[in-house]
């Protein structure tokens, strides 16, 4: 089980990583340092190609039968690029190869689980109104392509059959683990990757879920 942890910067990844270990501790965990300038926006094509091509070589490490957690991973490769050429930073035409080349190496990652901005997953850190803007920004795509990933059949983004499973996860740190509970079972391995309505809809087993957390985070305490 391949997972990739995406999200908008300073939204709790690493914590989240961490949490997971803790509880799946068979999982080894792989770290894509972003560029430092780009906590507030600068980047160009070159750094984003060195960064995919790094990112490729990563999760080309790993077979499906591996156990291992991505902090990030492919597509905020492609969120950044995305960004960029909103900025006029980057050209259509790198944006496009980037496109193809994601499209392509998504047979790398099973699931991807994203942090959205929302008012029950606060900020992690203390920002500058900079860093708040462009956090921002980023997060209205990562939700635009997680929009597209659920509701477009025909999407370019990902492959059409072997495509890896898009589950938003939000919240305190305990119930950001509940959720990841719903798809993974004790030993890791997937319970069902695919989010249904059903299932996040299932209140009584949900709020179990975030009460075991917090009493195993009390415990740490």
């Amino acid at each position: 089980m391949r997972i990739g942890v995406s999200g908008t910067t300073f939204i709790g990844k690493s914590t989240f990583i961490s949490d997971f270990l803790e509880i799946w501790s068979s999982y080894k965990t792989s770290v894509i340092k972003e560029d430092v300038d780009l906590k507030v926006g600068k980047t160009n094509e070159k750094i984003q190609e060195n960064i995919l091509k790094y990112m490729l070589k990563q999760h080309k490490k790993y077979k499906r039968r591996d156990k291992v957690i991505f902090d990030r991973c492919l597509l905020d490769n492609l969120v950044y690029t995305l960004w960029a050429h909103d900025k006029g930073i980057v050209k259509e035409k790198y944006v496009q190869k980037s496109i193809d080349r994601l499209r392509e190496s998504m047979k790398y990652l099973d699931i991807i689980f994203v942090v959205p901005m929302s008012k029950v997953s606060s900020v992690n850190a203390m920002v500058t109104e900079d860093e708040y803007v462009f956090m921002t920004e980023l997060d209205h795509i990562y939700k635009g392509v997680f929009y597209q990933w659920a509701n477009n059949k025909n999407c370019t983004l990902f492959p059409r059959d072997d495509k890896p499973a898009l589950i938003e996860i939000f919240g305190s740190q305990a119930e950001r683990i509940a959720l990841a509970r719903m798809y993974l079972n004790d030993s890791g391995d997937p319970i069902d990757a695919t989010p249904t309505i059903e299932k996040l809809g299932d209140i009584d087993d949900m709020q179990k879920l975030i009460d075991d957390q917090r009493e195993l985070q009390k415990r740490k305490l």
